[in-house]
């Protein structure tokens, strides 16, 4: 009998482990499949919301390029001529774009900016220099006309040979051109076309941009920009068929009545219920000293007996002494 009833136990034991071992098995698979769901719904929250964010700054290199063009028209073709661009280079759209914009504010024609990008691009991607700094650098230069020894020296400074190559095409001695240059003589054309030397063939920065699209950072950098390109034209249809503008706007409106109903409703809340705790702190602090009170009173009767014993003149004592010890001694006789 014995025998079978610990059969029957462990027959028992093995069942409820293999129910629990299903049961914790089936529960795992359901958290990794939800999982997996939770991971993939995020990932495409994120893709969706980096869409719409390209979406919405290149809408606002548009409306930018649209006010320093004076035209929507040009403005349109000018972007259009930056992405190519951009997708063929390891530069950044957006670095492309706000050089190209920056370009035009300095005077250079809608017409000619992808040129200037180009040769700027070259000597960027040769000599290491960043194409925000060089787009700068230049269109100061074509702004004030006038090229000055500072100018030269910020074009020497990030490796760009322009002494040199104005050397030769002046014919000057490195003394001549410096007090050339210091009588306010060199004019921005000459240092232009120095620029457009140094990029032609046989130039040191020939073709630059092309050799450093070939190397495998230039390769990463132009697919991002393309991947990104991708998302630029999803966002742009979220924009569009969701009338995100009008969502914005309600929010917009949403939020000012928060501001202008809920946000004074709670102010008004906090007040009263700070004025209810000081309310109550007092009252708190009344009741305590009223015991207080009681308690002393209390304590000065029940000492009243005492203090009034100890405080009897020394005769009186004595006389009820004696008083005490005579009336003792008749109980005895």
């Amino acid at each position: 009998a014995l025998a079978t009833a610990s059969r029957s136990a462990r027959q028992f034991g093995n069942a409820i482990k293999s129910r629990v071992g299903r049961a914790v098995s089936s529960m795992s698979r359901s958290l990794t499949s939800g999982t997996a769901a939770l991971i993939g719904f995020g990932s495409a929250a994120a893709g969706v919301a980096r869409s719409v964010q390209l979406a919405a700054q290149l809408e606002t290199l548009s409306v930018q390029f649209g006010v320093v063009t004076c035209s929507a028209t040009r403005a349109a073709a000018v972007m259009n001529d930056i992405k190519s661009f951009a997708a063929k280079t390891p530069f950044r759209f957006r670095d492309v774009a706000e050089g190209g914009r920056a370009l035009i504010s300095f005077g250079v024609g809608t017409d000619k900016v992808l040129g200037k990008l180009q040769l700027l691009g070259d000597i960027s991607a040769g000599s290491g220099a960043r194409l925000s700094e060089l787009v700068s650098i230049f269109g100061k230069m074509k702004s004030a006309g006038i090229v000055s020894l500072g100018d030269i020296n910020q074009l020497g400074d990030r490796a760009i040979p322009i002494f040199r190559t104005l050397q030769d095409q002046l014919r000057m001695s490195g003394a001549e051109l410096r007090k050339f240059v210091s009588a306010g003589k060199l004019e921005f054309g000459e240092v232009s076309k120095a620029l457009e030397t140094m990029t032609k063939r046989g130039g040191m920065f020939n073709k630059a941009l092309d050799k450093l699209s070939g190397t495998t950072a230039g390769k990463f950098s132009t697919l991002s920009d393309n991947i990104n390109a991708a998302l630029t034209k999803i966002g742009e249809a979220f924009i569009k068929n969701l009338n995100m503008n009008k969502f914005i706007d309600d929010l917009t409106k949403l939020a000012k009545s928060f501001s202008k109903d809920i946000v004074p409703a709670i102010s008004k809340a906090t007040n009263d219920l700070v004025s209810a705790a000081k309310r109550a702190a007092e009252a708190v602090k009344g009741v305590g000293g009223n015991i207080r009170k009681g308690q002393n009173a209390a304590a000065r009767q029940l000492m009243s007996p005492f203090s009034t014993f100890s405080f009897l003149p020394a005769s009186r004592m004595q006389e009820g002494n004696l008083r005490g010890g005579r009336a003792l001694r008749k109980q005895l006789d």
